[in-house]
């Protein structure tokens, strides 16, 4: 399956970012652009049933990753939010896939199917989420409304089907790459206790966005990439 992509840059390093749950690569509006400004080549992709990229039958965590588009030498980084994180930790597990993770609050447990779908129960209005959502920059507001509509309810329901009992916790600890989990302060997906158990690998830290929801790319931008670019300083 050919995945829908955008790209920044002309550098030599290459960053792969992979969208959450019922968002899209136009969502990587401002990350890819960052990379771009500091010498990378960034490629955001539409996971499938997402965006532009075709939509599937079935949606297990395996055929998201096998999906994933792979590039000679591995990628430099992968960053995945959420249902992305999850979708890069699985993808990571092939030997030369990327060379280091960021996974922001990564999806580590199966999704609730009325959690995935309270979403198209809410005005698909940038305005509503502009008024829901006061860090976000209204462009982040557009696309997400964008995205909902381009995912429809059918593939949530169909990736939260796939996902029936997943458990990242132990894949995650036993990534092979230096992972970064980057933990949300509100209502996050990985507390401070799970990121403490998944820090317990050897090559995976953790570190919280304290003002944070779960977007945080789009909550906490700069505190977000300043994060990232920290420790990728210090590898």
């Amino acid at each position: 399956m050919e995945l829908a992509t955008t790209s920044w840059g002309e550098g030599d390093r290459q960053v792969l970012l992979i969208h959450g749950l019922g968002s899209n690569k136009e969502g990587w509006w401002r990350v890819g652009p960052w990379f771009a400004e500091r010498g990378w080549t960034a490629h955001a992709v539409d996971l499938p049933g997402h965006g532009a990229s075709p939509k599937s039958v079935t949606y297990t965590l395996d055929l998201l990753a096998d999906a994933l588009p792979f590039v000679d030498g591995g990628w430099d980084l992968a960053i995945g939010h959420s249902l992305g994180g999850a979708v890069a930790a699985r993808a990571a597990a092939v030997d030369g896939f990327a060379d280091a993770l960021v996974l922001e609050d990564p999806l580590v447990f199966e999704i609730r199917r009325e959690v995935g779908l309270a979403e198209f129960d809410l005005p698909l209005e940038p305005e509503f989420h502009v008024a829901a959502n006061p860090a976000w920059h209204p462009r982040d507001a557009h696309i997400k409304v964008d995205a909902l509509r381009q995912c429809g309810p059918e593939t949530v329901a169909g990736i939260a089907t796939g996902f029936e009992g997943n458990d990242l916790v132990e894949e995650i600890r036993s990534l092979a790459v230096p992972t970064l989990v980057v933990g949300a302060g509100i209502e996050p997906l990985v507390t401070p206790e799970l990121g403490g158990l998944l820090a317990a690998g050897a090559n995976v830290d953790f570190t919280t966005i304290p003002d944070s929801s779960h977007s945080i790319h789009r909550d906490e931008f700069e505190p977000f990439m300043g994060a990232i670019g920290e420790w990728l300083d210090d590898r």
